[in-house]
Parts: C-alpha cells; sequence; structure tokens
C-alpha cells in the first residue's frame, strides 16, 4: 500500500490481507521492512472501493510520515491490470508488491 498525499506526506507499507465476505482484514508491517505487526484492522468493500476505518491502531502511524494517515481512506479501483499493480513503487522506488509481477 502507498498513499501519496504530496511530497513530504505519505503512507506505504506492505504486510498481508485476507478476505471474508466484504471484510478485509489487513495486516501491514512497519514501513514494508517486516518485523513489527501493531497496525492491523478491518477494511470493507463497497462495489469498486476498499474503505478504511475512521480510527486505525497507533501503531499504524508507523507507516506513516509527518501528518499523514490512513484512518478513513477510501481507495477507488483504477484499473483491473494485474501487470499494471505489480509495477507500482513507492517514494523511495521500492516495488509494493513482492516480486514485482
Amino acid at each position: 500500500m502507498f498513499v501519496d498525499y504530496d511530497e513530504q506526506q505519505n503512507c506505504g507499507g506492505s504486510g498481508t490481507v485476507t478476505r471474508v465476505g466484504e471484510t478485509l482484514h489487513i495486516t501491514l508491517d512497519r514501513g514494508g521492512e517486516g518485523g513489527d505487526s501493531a497496525c492491523s484492522f478491518d477494511a470493507r468493500f463497497e462495489g469498486d472501493r476498499i474503505v478504511f476505518p475512521p480510527r486505525v491502531p497507533d501503531g499504524c502511524q508507523k507507516v506513516c510520515i509527518h501528518r499523514a494517515s490512513i484512518a478513513a481512506l477510501d481507495v477507488a479501483r483504477l484499473s483491473e491490470s494485474i501487470s499494471e499493480a505489480s509495477t507500482l513503487r513507492d517514494s523511495r522506488g521500492r516495488l509494493l508488491c513482492a516480486g514485482g509481477g
């Protein structure tokens, strides 16, 4: 996951997602570097959107810099292309998905 608000504020991390019906259980590792799973919460599908809860655990701030946050994030699907998604990178140029494809 990578959310770019501007050059100074963003959130990025990797982890696991499990789906049960319209609920997504998301566990993010600290900054995508592993070892810290204090960021775990449930989001939900609403059509082609994923909606994060208005409050997330304090540990989720570790995947964000400055005042950025993933609380109440609303993500709309822009593409169904797996190859397009597998080439997305964070602000440091790291691939968001392991293996890159």
